[in-house]
């Protein structure tokens, strides 16, 4: 009786494990999708620096003609513009990554999901009709105590 008494608390430790581990799992991917919607905003900051620093180069350009001052001053903040453009580029590529890297995370929680869902529904304990004695069975028989 002991030994079957011990075989269902473990069930329901188990179960609990399974449960804790189920919610984790669904913080974890409110977080990924919040890391997601973060890169997407900071795609579309990327891509509007690179649009001021394209216009910042066509102003320099125009200037050019008119100034051999400006020149020097708009060959500096051409040269910025494309450091800024670079560092852009290298930010959208880290943000493609991560989104890369949430996108994996989430298929995991959610195979982890399934499994513990399954670990959950494998948990059943069977009773032989008989009030004193009840014996622990998991659905897959290579499971059972």
């Amino acid at each position: 009786m002991v030994y079957y008494a011990t075989g269902m608390v473990n069930c329901a430790m188990e179960m609990a494990i399974c449960a804790t581990e189920m919610a984790n799992c669904a913080i974890e991917m409110v977080y990924c999708t919040i890391e997601t919607v973060n890169c997407a905003m900071e795609m579309v900051v990327c891509a509007t620096g690179m649009v001021i620093c394209t216009t910042g180069m066509v102003i320099c350009t125009t200037g050019m003609v008119n100034r051999v001052t400006e020149m020097a001053i708009c060959a500096t903040e051409t040269l910025i513009c494309a450091i800024e453009m670079a560092n852009h580029a290298i930010e959208m590529v880290m943000c493609v990554t991560e989104m890369i890297i949430c996108a994996t995370e989430m298929v995991v929680c959610a195979m982890e999901m399934a499994i513990y869902a399954t670990r959950t529904v494998n948990c059943v304990i069977v009773t032989d009709g008989q009030t004193d004695t009840g014996e622990l069975r998991f659905l897959d028989p290579s499971l059972s105590v």
